[in-house]
């Protein structure tokens, strides 16, 4: 996996235990990517507009 994403397998193991301050977000898609995972992202309705909520 870390050969994948062109990262050190320290790197992953740090990643893996919640230890990379900072990942960059193109390698965390990409290891999703690897797992066959994907991310997907939506705008939440703001309950005080109630044309949000109206499909």
């Amino acid at each position: 996996m870390a050969e994948k994403l062109g990262v050190s397998r320290r790197w992953l193991i740090e990643f893996e235990h919640g230890r990379v301050p900072n990942p960059g977000f193109a390698t965390i898609l990409s290891m999703l990517s690897a797992l066959g995972l994907s991310l997907d992202v939506r705008k939440t309705p703001h309950p005080t507009d109630p044309y949000e909520w109206c499909p």
